[in-house]
């Protein structure tokens, strides 16, 4: 580890004596006689494919899209492709190419074009220009942001054509030496820990958050009916009124409205990457295209060393200058060693919910609200610990926070969450794990019962021994369930609230694309059939006392509501809900309230006015044990995280049994 900080150190001032360089504009490559090479089979290709894209269960064709630029590792990248069709006996393979004008030098337009004629006319393949639109007059070139934004409106292009072409599954040509590029860019930017496991071989589509169908969207899975009316209902007859008669109408009206009290729809799908070259060397992929006599283009662009930090990047390391720690070999090995660590934490927080030391006892998307229960230290897998050099406390530390990180995600309003905040909360959730010189952290009366990360908020919710099945040894399981705590949303910050705007007139019911994300947590659609102007906000103190107000009966004296939001959005959880409301002042805060979506209430006086259909956001529930409360054959649903494809989506609006609806007070 020494030498790898003295040669990231040594890199950075390289790297900035270069940058300074008064010949750096004109530097040229050395030239390296390349070693023979043996180019890519189509079987060892295929295996590599599996590695990184799976195929469902008793389904034999698939639609892949593929990214291709018409240089080496794209065009590697189609012959190969191209070869399963007609290698590949037990699936069968529709690809559908995508080639990207970046319209960013002169000429680019036609050499796309020529890149397209050249794939399907050798190929056969079915290939589609897709041109990046700048704004006018401006050239994109000399943009000091260039690669940011043109890989941001690469990605967003790339995955809106894969929506209308039905395919989730986009390959791309990734490879050995782009690994090798990220982890040094990486480095010399201050990351230290995940950030040096590089590209991910599988993964989301990037730069397409809140682009619904695109962005882990538009294949919704169902929960099971009534998986929360029996524990609602019998907690409402404890605190019911003391009248039988009182108490037999409110459980009919449960029941009879039962749907309303289930899980929201939680949202899965989109499009997801696949780099399945990410471990062949270029110069494999170049032998390929050389063994299957296909030309490539080669981007001019690359080569200006000015243009992006990678092409430095790419440069500094093709002319070997750099100290040893930090030339290919050992940039691989670093985001190797970061991947392996990464996936035995992975194993330990599956074994802890696995074994029952870790529990969802509560997972509500209607408010976006986890109940978990922790044990005051963790345990280790003896499985994966047995034979692996590494310090035990450490290692416990850093499974902690890969744990409260799956955890959060689920709750998050952040496309990504970093594992940093978490670092304080270790100590105050596992009593084991924390500073012994700190009393917070060990004494019970002492120990903080509130924390916040990121945008999470962790809350003790203490020890609930009643609600939950017991084993034969009491004392264990009132030690297991004592330390719950619940996991939410942080309330929304002054000046912060997150608002879509909602036009008259607008019926959005029939299309799929007319989703819009709020808060990051709940895709949203709204029909408004009246001339109003009306917005999705979050809920407030001004609809509390409305809510409250002795005018209104119906509200007053209704079971369903003050229960609904008891359960369902406990304590600062409720300011996180969303509403649908006319705007009031400047940010839309203080207009009057129409519906709560989530909770499927609407204000009586709107009937036949206004309709909606609202989802949560995707969640891995396998990766914390909560798939059981949701309908896994109703849709077909993969998650991105477990390596399964994404292929499948269903395209067709989904008329759900527990949104549209209408409750009256």
């Amino acid at each position: 580890m020494g030498e790898l900080h003295i040669g990231y150190f040594g890199f950075k001032f390289f790297f900035i004596i270069l940058l300074h360089h008064p010949d750096y504009g004109s530097m040229r490559m050395t030239g390296v006689l390349r070693e023979a090479v043996s180019h890519i089979g189509a079987r060892e290709f295929y295996d590599a494919l599996l590695k990184v894209w799976l195929p469902k269960p008793n389904r034999r064709r698939y639609r892949l899209g593929l990214a291709l630029s018409g240089g080496v590792d794209s065009t590697a990248l189609a012959i190969l492709c191209k070869s399963l069709t007609n290698w590949s006996q037990k699936y069968y393979f529709d690809l559908t190419a995508f080639v990207v004008d970046h319209k960013a030098r002169e000429g680019s337009t036609d050499e796309a074009k020529l890149v397209c004629q050249r794939f399907q006319d050798k190929l056969g393949l079915e290939t589609h220009l897709l041109t990046l639109q700048w704004p006018e007059g401006m050239d994109p070139s000399k943009l000091a942001s260039f690669e940011t934004n043109s890989r941001m409106l690469r990605y967003q292009a790339l995955g809106q054509a894969c929506y209308q072409h039905g395919i989730s599954s986009l390959l791309l040509g990734h490879h050995e030496d782009d690994q090798a590029e990220t982890v040094l860019v990486r480095l010399a930017t201050g990351h230290r820990t995940s950030g040096l496991r590089g590209i991910r071989a599988t993964a989301p589509i990037a730069e397409c958050w809140g682009i619904y169908g695109v962005d882990q969207s538009g294949t919704p899975l169902i929960p099971k009916p009534g998986v929360e009316i029996e524990r609602t209902v019998n907690r409402d007859r404890q605190r019911a009124l003391k009248s039988v008669k009182t108490l037999r109408r409110q459980e009919r009206e449960m029941r009879k409205s039962y749907v309303n009290v289930r899980p929201l729809t939680i949202e899965g799908g989109g499009v997801a990457l696949h780099r399945p070259l990410l471990t062949f060397a270029k110069e494999r992929l170049i032998a390929t295209c050389e063994f299957n006599g296909f030309e490539w283009i080669e981007d001019r662009t690359n080569d200006n060393v000015t243009l992006t930090i990678r092409n430095t990047v790419r440069r500094v390391l093709s002319e070997k200058k750099l100290p040893l720690a930090l030339r290919k070999p050992n940039l691989l090995l670093i985001a190797q060693d970061r991947q392996t660590k990464q996936e035995r934490r992975d194993g330990f927080v599956d074994y802890l919910f696995n074994t029952g030391l870790v529990k969802v006892l509560e997972f509500d998307t209607r408010s976006g609200r986890l109940v978990v229960s922790f044990p005051e230290d963790i345990k280790l897998n003896p499985t994966l610990v047995n034979g692996a050099k590494m310090d035990i406390a450490i290692e416990k530390k850093q499974t902690a926070k890969t744990l409260l990180h799956r955890l959060a995600i689920a709750v998050t309003p952040k496309e990504t969450f970093p594992m940093q905040p978490l670092s304080t909360g270790v100590g105050i959730i596992f009593n084991a794990l924390g500073n012994p010189s700190e009393p917070s952290s060990t004494s019970p009366k002492s120990r903080k019962t509130s924390f916040n990360a990121g945008n999470v908020l962790f809350d003790l919710f203490g020890p609930v021994p009643q609600r939950y099945p017991r084993n034969e040894d009491k004392k264990r399981v009132e030690a297991e369930v004592s330390n719950v705590w619940q996991i939410t949303r942080e309330p929304f910050m002054v000046d912060r609230f997150p608002v879509i705007e909602i036009n008259g007139r607008v019926s959005n019911q029939t299309s799929e694309k007319s989703f819009q994300l709020w808060d990051g947590r709940f895709w949203i659609r709204v029909d408004n059939h009246t001339p109003l102007k009306m917005c999705v906000r979050s809920f407030n103190q001004t609809d509390m006392e409305a809510l409250s107000n002795p005018s209104r009966k119906f509200m007053v004296k209704d079971l369903v509501l003050v229960q609904r939001l008891r359960d369902t959005a406990r304590g600062k959880t409720r300011w996180t809900l969303p509403v649908i409301a006319l705007p009031g002042d400047d940010q839309r805060q203080n207009g009057e309230l129409i519906a709560l979506p989530s909770l499927n209430l609407l204000i009586e006086g709107w009937e036949r006015k206004v309709r909606w259909e609202i989802r949560y956001k995707r969640v891995d529930l396998a990766a914390f044990g909560a798939e059981s409360l949701f309908n896994r054959d109703a849709f077909d649903w993969p998650l991105v995280a477990t390596g399964q494809d994404l292929s499948g989506r269903s395209y067709l609006p989904v008329d759900l049994p527990n949104v549209r609806g209408i409750v009256r007070f």
